[in-house]
């Protein structure tokens, strides 16, 4: 495991998006906090992204070693349950999370333009345990007769474990998609000019200890 220790540059303005990343300017990750930091570079190529309506990635939860998942769903058994239990139906059920690259939510610009590859760094609080990106969804432009939204047919597995208050990068996830649609899943280890944007958007985390654990990404 490799750590890096980056200096906190001058502090630089920053327009908040809910989509991209949770964080507020003055974050702070300590080793006491009960929840850990994922920091990851999401990008797109073969594909302008100026052609894609919305791009997005997904990750869940893992099952502890040895142990099988069990699908989650809830029901009600009266209006007044059904009520009061809406509001978290797609949270309990769902089991995943989207982490939005492009799309209509997205207030804040791209940071990653490098020839034909493009996206954003992302870092996304989450609690301790093992996690994995298992699908992505790409809509291009709507023109007159509609658009179309792509995903993979089989699911992937990028694995990667948060760990409590401690930062974790885990590479640049990038969707290689080409002509024909065929796509493939690809990791880098681009840490030195990830952890530089993400300080540049998030002064206040550039004094954090980061783990780098960029691994394989599995079908």
């Amino acid at each position: 495991m490799k750590q890096t220790l980056f200096p906190t540059l001058v502090a630089l303005s920053l327009t908040g998006c809910a989509a991209t990343s949770d964080l507020p300017t003055g974050y702070a990750l300590t080793p006491g906090q009960p929840e850990g930091l994922l920091i990851v570079s999401l990008t797109l190529s073969g594909e302008p992204l100026e052609k894609i309506s919305s791009f997005e990635y997904r990750i869940r939860a893992l099952a502890p070693e040895e142990r099988e998942a069990v699908i989650a769903r809830p029901y009600f058994e009266s209006v007044p349950q059904h009520a009061r239990g809406a509001s978290r139906t797609t949270a309990r059920a769902g089991g995943g999370q989207e982490i939005v690259v492009k799309g209509p939510s997205s207030a804040e610009p791209l940071d990653l333009w490098e020839g034909v590859t493009a996206g954003r760094v992302a870092s996304l609080r989450l609690p301790p345990g093992a996690y994995e990106f298992y699908t992505w969804q790409l809509r291009d432009r709507a023109e007159a007769n509609g658009g179309t939204e792509y995903s993979p047919k089989r699911p992937f597995s990028y694995r990667f474990v948060i760990k409590p208050g401690q930062a974790t990068y885990i590479g640049q996830l990038n969707l290689d998609l080409r002509e024909w649609k065929a796509q493939k899943i690809t990791v880098e280890d681009r840490r030195e000019r990830d952890l530089a944007l993400l300080n540049k958007k998030v002064p206040s985390i550039g004094s954090v200890q980061v783990s780098s654990e960029v691994g394989q990404v599995h079908p």
